[in-house]
């Protein structure tokens, strides 16, 4: 279940500036942005280098590493090596506290799941397709007897791969009502 995390107190980030600050074993730079409040994971999408060390300057922060550009208020990345969009967390300002809403993961549940299904992807993917590719020699050319346990293995493991990136993240959202 997410909550909030008191980070900082209200005056610690001035407008324009940027504020490396650590909740766990997190670093998150937050950004005050004409004002307005906005955290993101302290980490380039590149190659992990520290966006609250960057440059901040036109509504954009550089990464001190590699130059990656990223806009502050949504955390969109602007130019390359950036790898993708800086990772955000919701601000809010409660009795001169700045809090940042922290999950168990760092996601919002839905996101979680979503996030676990794309890592998954490759993987599963890679492995489907080297072994149906290493399985056809024997369906295509080995036999009566080889040839239906070749043809069993490979739609077997077709469904599984179906049923492990479909059907149980939908069942797991189901069951947990993950919204």
């Amino acid at each position: 279940m997410a909550s909030y995390v008191k980070v900082a107190d209200e005056g610690d980030v001035a407008p324009g500036q940027v504020k490396c600050v650590r909740t766990g074993d997190r670093r998150i730079a937050l950004f005050n942005e004409n004002g307005t409040l906005v955290a993101y994971d302290d980490a380039c999408t590149h190659v992990g280098g520290p966006v609250s060390e960057g440059l901040c300057e036109n509504g954009t922060v550089t990464c001190p590493w590699h130059g990656a550009q990223f806009r502050i208020a949504d955390g969109t990345a602007l130019t390359p090596p950036a790898g993708g969009n800086l990772r955000g967390y919701p601000v809010r300002v409660e009795a001169g506290a700045i809090e940042i809403e922290i999950g168990e993961n760092g996601l919002e549940p839905a996101k979680a799941v979503i996030a676990a299904a794309q890592r998954r992807l490759r993987p599963i993917l890679l492995t489907t397709g080297t072994t149906v590719g290493g399985l056809l020699p024997l369906w295509l050319g080995g036999g009566a007897m080889w040839e239906a346990m070749a043809v069993t293995i490979i739609f077997g493991l077709l469904f599984a791969t179906a049923l492990t990136l479909g059907v149980v993240p939908i069942l797991y959202s189901l069951f947990y009502r993950v919204r």
